[in-house]
């Protein structure tokens, strides 16, 4: 096999860069995989998993995707490489090697479902490097180093480029991308928005949001945590007809309803997980609920904290000492799955003491 390559020395180490089709990518008597298997002791790596390669396929397809990052390849023997122009030249590979892959199998399996489907595909060319390796043990070693200390996109700076993303180019704009790119689209951004505003005009939030690239500076909860935090306010429904700043109201009124009940907490936010994670994540999905038997006399829905407080305190564990570091939901865990258990705590709590039949539809609300 010949190709045309840039020959790169690091360190006293060579090897190359090219680009490879498609379809000598996908012929499994040259391309292959050093795959792990309990009945023997060779091989380092998993199988692939059929949904990354299917992503990485539709994202090319429909999104008329690109992908520039170079996928790494090993020969197990000598090259022979013929600069022509400076580190330029051609790179031969004798026809009997294979090319095993350290990194990159997703890719050439979902190139590999994409040919099938349309023989154009063939012709997709993936940025490559190869590098001649003694034996699997340095194949093994470099595959562990990469998946080791390569690090992706912090989530909260991804976040903020995604929104930009949809509201720049428009929700149809990411049809196509993988969903592991695009999880939270559709309320991320509204979210963002309403983060922003809080930590700026918030009398509770008010510098409270730890940004990206930003010092503490008495912070005291992630900008991630406190927009997944959203979620559930903004897929209920309750509040699609509102934007950012009524929301971000909304839920000013809510905490000082909060605060009213649980004013040691507030004193001493670190000794307490109220204003972190925990009590974030419980109290927005608890928002919808208590919203929801916000009504007046007239059966109109007013969200004024005391309206709020009158229903927050008909929570008995609605208490200072329940969101103790060392209380009850300071020790039941960080995880989803605790946060779900003290939310059901509340939740059945408020439902105890209160007439279900109180609860109102959607409506629009009196602030």
């Amino acid at each position: 096999m010949e190709l045309n390559a840039l020959k790169i020395d690091q360190n006293g180490k060579e090897f190359y860069l090219c680009s490879i089709d498609a379809k000598t990518l996908t012929d499994e008597d040259i391309v292959h995989v050093d795959i792990w298997r309990k009945s023997g002791k060779d091989g380092y790596q998993r199988k692939a998993t059929e949904s990354r390669c299917k992503q990485f396929a539709t994202y090319i397809e429909r999104a008329n995707g690109i992908s520039p990052t170079s996928i790494l390849l090993s020969v197990r023997n000598k090259v022979k490489f013929k600069a022509q122009s400076g580190n330029f030249g051609v790179l031969n590979i004798p026809e009997e090697e294979s090319l095993w892959v350290i990194d990159g199998q997703h890719r050439i399996k979902g190139l590999y479902y994409l040919a099938d489907k349309n023989p154009e595909y063939d012709n997709f060319n993936l940025p490559s490097i190869i590098i001649p390796l003694d034996d699997e043990y340095e194949e093994a070693k470099q595959f562990v180093i990469i998946n080791k200390t390569q690090k992706g996109v912090r989530s909260d700076l991804a976040e903020r480029f995604l929104a930009d993303f949809a509201e720049n180019e428009g929700i149809h704009s990411y049809n196509g991308l993988p969903k592991s790119i695009t999880r939270g689209i559709s309320w991320i951004p509204k979210a963002l928005k309403i983060v922003d505003e809080m930590n700026e005009n918030s009398e509770i939030w008010k510098n409270k949001v730890i940004f990206p690239n930003e010092p503490k500076n008495g912070a005291i909860i992630s900008q991630k945590s406190f927009t997944d935090s959203l979620q559930p306010i903004l897929e209920s429904g309750l509040f699609d007809t509102y934007n950012n700043i009524e929301i971000s109201e909304m839920l000013n009124r809510y905490w000082q309803a909060i605060k009213k009940l649980c004013p040691e907490a507030f004193d001493l936010p670190k000794s307490y997980v109220l204003q972190k994670t925990a009590g974030v994540f419980v109290l927005h999905k608890l928002f919808p609920v208590i919203a929801r038997h916000c009504a007046d006399e007239t059966g109109s829905s007013v969200f004024s904290v005391d309206r709020i407080y009158g229903v927050l305190k008909k929570i008995d564990s609605m208490k200072s000492e329940f969101w103790e570091a060392g209380g009850t939901a300071g020790q039941t865990g960080t995880s989803q799955k605790s946060f779900g258990i003290l939310y059901n705590m509340l939740n059945d709590e408020l439902l105890e003491n209160i007439d279900s039949e109180d609860a109102q539809p959607i409506r629009p609300f009196k602030l």
